[in-house]
């Protein structure tokens, strides 16, 4: 983290003060002459002076300057849910912890059946088969079978479930490894309309009506924070920010909601602050949010132990010339730990004293 001050002490960085006239300056430009530098000065970061004394400097660069800090949060997947199956069979087999499941494919097997989650909205509330009632479920079901590529070319789904629509469930049952009989029972198949990660689960062996036979939740992670109002601000302009893993690995993160959470003992209001994460992980766990600030972009910037406080008022660095050192007097826009962004007469490549 940043500091919040900047403190310099007067007349740092002036190196062999004795050495230096500061003459008359306007609130931009200083100049004062030193024994004369030899123009040889490197990316070593040193200057042979006139009195064969060794001074350190630094490069003047343009570039974003930038903070970032660090907080604790939670990785987690939101609320879970059960998921029963509806048969009397034997649970023959099962998903593994924080596996992910999406439309197509097996969700479960009982009695070494599989049964398949498919993309739709409607739940299977009711056994299909051919004469069964018109409705809006056999609808679904013949659009998910005609976008698999299966009945007919031509076909269009309605609510009426027909020889057509037999036949098709016929081969999506084989293709399945079901057994194919053209109906299709609340057991046997489940709709959903998003990824589910798994949680948890029975024991294959089970008797699948004893309980759930799997705890799940949403695929997509949210990583949630804890913030006081201070903070809040800071999660409100970083609408994207990355998280740290434990391993060191990164991945990157939405802002999606902001809640405000009862006030504690003495009064004061904290809010839940939410990222969606927009990389694939599976595992819940601790991890850091760090979140990146420009502080000052495509500007010109020093060491920060090159600045020097006048007595005067403002600030200045001691430039490196052919000629001599000489003050320059600059303006603040904001730093870092290690360097300042400023305004003044300078240009990227030149060198300055850094004490």
């Amino acid at each position: 983290m940043r500091p919040r001050h900047l403190w310099i002490a007067l007349g740092v960085g002036l190196g062999a003060a004795t050495l230096l006239t500061i003459e008359p300056f306007d609130d931009q430009t200083a100049e004062a002459q030193s024994a004369p530098a030899d123009d040889g000065a490197s990316d070593g970061g040193t200057t042979e002076t006139g009195d064969a004394t060794s001074t350190r400097t630094g490069e003047v660069r343009r570039e974003t300057l930038q903070s970032s800090d660090e907080f604790n949060a939670d990785l987690g997947f939101g609320e879970t849910r059960s998921l029963q199956s509806g048969s009397d069979g034997t649970i023959t087999w099962l998903p593994v912890d924080d596996q992910v499941i999406v439309p197509g494919d097996i969700i479960w097997e009982i009695n070494q059946q599989p049964v398949p989650y498919l993309e739709g909205s409607i739940p299977m509330y009711r056994e299909l088969f051919w004469g069964a009632t018109k409705g809006d479920d056999i609808e679904q079901l013949e659009g998910w079978l005609i976008n698999a590529g299966y009945g007919p070319d031509g076909w269009q789904a309605d609510t009426s479930f027909n020889a057509t629509t037999r036949r098709a469930v016929k081969d999506m049952q084989t293709d399945f490894g079901m057994t194919s009989d053209g109906v299709l029972s609340p057991s046997e198949l489940r709709f959903g309309t998003t990824p589910l990660r798994v949680a948890d689960t029975a024991f294959v062996g089970d008797r699948a009506s004893e309980g759930p036979i799997l705890t799940v939740t949403e695929a997509t992670a949210e990583v949630t924070v804890q913030a006081s109002s201070r903070q809040l601000t800071t999660f409100q302009n970083a609408p994207t920010v990355t998280i740290v893993l434990a391993d060191g690995s990164e991945l990157s993160a939405t802002l999606d909601d902001t809640k405000a959470t009862p006030a504690d003992e003495n009064g004061r209001f904290g809010y839940t602050v939410t990222y969606v994460v927009d990389d694939p992980i599976s595992e819940s766990q601790p991890v850091k949010i760090r979140v990146e600030k420009v502080l000052a972009d495509d500007a010109l910037t020093v060491p920060v132990d090159a600045l020097i406080a006048l007595a005067e008022g403002g600030y200045a660095v001691e430039l490196v010339t052919d000629g001599g050192n000489v003050l320059r007097g600059v303006e603040v826009i904001d730093f870092d730990d290690t360097r300042v962004a400023v305004t003044g007469d300078l240009e990227a490549g030149d060198r300055v004293v850094v004490p």
